[in-house]
């Protein structure tokens, strides 16, 4: 990754159901400090819409803990607005850091 290059990518999905409207927030990359507000500044529009949002973190190759910071207080915004995020097609390293971080429980509420 040169410098010029952004840490994170993301791509947004929506999709209407039976259950009401999904969108569904894709990160390709580094969910690190230098892309943290970049993830929350896309992500809390979408809070705000209401409905249901998921995080696609499959393809996040390294979380750090500004990442994770990220992902919390995002998690607690959809529920302090009454919009359920989850996460989705977490990855055994970022399993293993929520687990170690006691924020397992957090994510699956």
């Amino acid at each position: 990754m040169s410098m010029s290059e952004p840490a994170i990518r993301y791509e947004v999905d929506e999709a209407e159901g039976q259950g009401g409207k999904t969108t569904t927030v894709r990160l390709h990359g580094q969910l690190i400090l230098q892309s943290a507000d970049l993830v929350r500044g896309a992500v809390k529009p979408l809070i705000a819409e209401g409905g249901h949002v998921v995080i696609d973190v499959g393809d996040v190759q390294y979380l750090d803990s500004s990442g994770l910071g990220a992902l919390v207080g995002l998690k607690v915004s959809a529920g302090n607005q009454g919009c359920r995020l989850e996460l989705e097609n977490v990855t055994a390293r970022i399993r293993e850091i929520l687990r170690i971080t006691f924020l397992t429980e957090f994510f699956s509420s």
